[in-house]
């Protein structure tokens, strides 16, 4: 494979894990980070106000609510 002098170079690329970009939204209530590792693209999502849910986002089940 031929890369350029800047692909060989790249810091992202060429080292384990590498953190790309980083967010957090304007209230400081959570935010993600974003790594490259080998060829993996990882978000790592911090959410401090949460989000309930009544059903398994994967088979629909329908989840206990508190007490239940």
């Amino acid at each position: 494979m031929n890369e350029t002098e800047e692909q060989q170079r790249c810091a992202y690329c060429h080292s384990n894990p590498r953190l790309l970009m980083s967010f957090e939204d304007d209230n400081g209530n959570g935010g993600a980070d974003v790594y490259v590792d080998g060829r993996n693209l990882i978000v790592d999502v911090t959410d401090k106000d949460g989000i309930y849910i009544n059903y398994c986002p994967k088979c629909g089940r329908k989840l206990l609510e508190d007490g239940e």
